[in-house]
């Protein structure tokens, strides 16, 4: 056996499992909405995008936006529309059961409004994202979302680690996006699941198998 052959081996026994994506309802916010206001910077809906839901008291919905005059410098695969949020929290319930062993990532591009132009006014951008497990008020991982340059998208993900979700196993997994200052704005969310992969305990038998067939090798090019 070669060295390339036995690696090919290992490889096989301790790779990981690909990602696998988890349904997200309206994950671009394209789903056409109910308008409420008309804007020049673009229309907008104060509803719930459809397929989310929020907490009471927020104020939030769809902004089709006008990315040339809405302070956004868009990147290519941000589309029309996009969510945001003034004050609260929107959320999910994704309809997927929480499996122990399982690692859960969550995505989205979040976007960072620069001033209005001669009116002086800065948009301030702060707030969290992360998992809830079976209702909104039960939320078991979160974290801060960085704040994007001023006028620009950037791309954050936040992964709930296996140790964590075991403990919630068998509830629904749901996602949610809060407010915490200014103006929340993002757009393509996306879920994914992967198998966690520890280290087998037959593992540790390979340190030895392979220093063993270094040696070997090593003697046998000795004696030739």
């Amino acid at each position: 056996m070669k060295f390339s052959a036995l690696f090919a081996a290992i490889a096989v026994l301790f790779g990981t499992a690909n990602a696998a994506n988890i349904v997200v309802q309206n994950e671009d916010f394209e789903d056409a909405f109910t308008l409420d206001i008309i804007h020049n910077l673009g229309d907008l809906s104060l509803s719930p995008p459809p397929g989310w839901s929020m907490t009471q008291g927020t104020i939030a919905g769809t902004w089709e936006l006008v990315p040339e005059l809405s302070f956004l410098s868009t990147p290519s695969d941000v589309d029309t529309r996009v969510a945001f949020i003034a004050g609260g929290t929107l959320y999910q319930d994704l309809g997927h059961t929480i499996q122990s062993g399982m690692h859960y990532n969550l995505s989205a591009l979040f976007g960072n409004r620069t001033a209005i132009q001669g009116g002086g006014m800065q948009f301030e951008f702060g707030g969290t994202f992360g998992f809830f497990a079976g209702s909104i008020n039960n939320i078991i991982a979160s974290t801060v979302i960085n704040i994007p340059p001023d006028g620009h998208f950037s791309a954050q993900t936040f992964t709930l680690l296996a140790s964590v979700a075991e403990n919630f196993a068998g509830q629904s997994l749901g996602i949610f996006f809060t407010q915490s200052d200014g103006q929340l704005i993002f757009d393509n969310v996306l879920v994914t699941s992967s198998v966690e992969t520890p280290l087998p305990a037959a593992a540790w038998l390979f340190g030895p198998v392979i220093a063993g067939y270094a040696a070997r090798r090593k003697l046998a090019k000795k004696k030739a």
